[in-house]
């Protein structure tokens, strides 16, 4: 059964090569090709919809203005940052576009 995911869930995206390439989620981790962020929005069989964290600027967004569909079997829960981190994030950047 897939895991359905809510909005502001922290996630990390492991993709399938990494999947491939390592022994398991905890040695995926380490790899520079994942990333860490959160869902904006859940669509099913399409995919998962996310926002991801900077590389090289901490605790700023890769990209301000849109999500990213992400193929939701590379999509696992992880928590990367603080909630308070995650919501003052999503009032920043997201709420003002739902107006």
């Amino acid at each position: 059964m897939a895991t359905i995911f809510s909005p502001q869930d922290q996630i990390v995206c492991i993709p399938q090569h990494v999947l491939e390439e390592t022994s398991g989620v905890f040695q995926a981790l380490k790899h520079p090709d994942v990333e860490f962020g959160f869902v904006f929005k859940d669509v099913g069989d399409r995919g998962v919809f996310c926002r991801y964290w900077s590389k090289y600027s901490p605790g700023e967004l890769r990209t301000k203005s849109n999500s990213e569909l992400t193929p939701r079997e590379n999509v696992f829960l992880y928590i990367s940052r603080a909630d308070d981190v995650i919501t003052q994030t999503w009032n920043t950047y997201i709420e003002p576009l739902e107006d």
